[in-house]
């Protein structure tokens, strides 16, 4: 694998934050875990957009298998990473949730992977890159080691969905108990005690969700 391919070693002034990007994870002590793991999200997202065209123009076979037991495509692997990425993002755009729903140490470890992914992705757009320019045979891409960083990922984002579904079931249990309680707030006896429709709906949609969450 090509090493060091996109770290910066021009001589020139970069500021800090784009340093913090690309330096070892364990020195980045001045920028909070959440900044630095959303600009890596950015980063990788940007990347992995790019590479899938320049695959193509090189003739890549997009359908080779990759992966501990060829569990993906190269293809696929692109989709899921851009999938996992737009989840991250979603999730750290809620900074008081996500810091309360994982540890500093789990939070340092999603930070290290990405910094692995994002330099994997890098160093795989820069040989593509050069290929195309240069008209030459493309080596193989470190992009191949992609799965094992994208498979260290997924039990953080597994961990973090269940969480969200638990706060979603517990969100609809309380618009199902405050529709539930109009029906004992009537002050007038009626004949037709049954859950109006829109009860009705709230109520078959919290037991399939408890259901789904069990």
């Amino acid at each position: 694998m090509i090493k060091g391919v996109c770290v910066p070693n021009n001589g020139l002034q970069v500021p800090n934050m784009e340093k913090a990007l690309f330096a070892d994870v364990s020195k980045n002590n001045t920028i909070d875990t959440i900044t630095t793991i959303n600009q890596l999200l950015v980063h990788i997202k940007t990347a992995n957009h790019a590479i899938p065209s320049l695959l193509r123009k090189c003739h890549y076979d997009m359908e080779q298998a990759v992966g501990y037991e060829n569990e993906y495509t190269i293809a696929s692997l692109l989709t899921i990473t851009d999938s996992l990425v737009v989840q991250l993002l979603t999730m750290t755009a809620k900074r008081q949730q996500f810091l309360r729903q994982t540890s500093y140490n789990e939070r340092k470890d999603i930070q290290s992977q990405l910094n692995k992914l994002h330099k994997c992705l890098s160093e795989t757009l820069e040989i593509l890159q050069n290929a195309r320019s240069l008209n030459t045979n493309i080596p193989d891409l470190p992009l191949l080691e992609a799965p094992l960083f994208i498979d260290a990922l997924k039990p953080y984002s597994r961990m973090i969905e269940l969480i969200t579904a638990q706060e979603r079931i517990h969100a609809l249990s309380a618009v199902l108990e405050n529709l539930l309680s109009r029906e004992y707030k009537i002050s007038e006896p009626v004949d037709d005690c049954e859950l109006s429709d829109e009860q009705q709906s709230a109520l078959e949609l919290s037991h399939f969700l408890v259901k789904q969450a069990l």
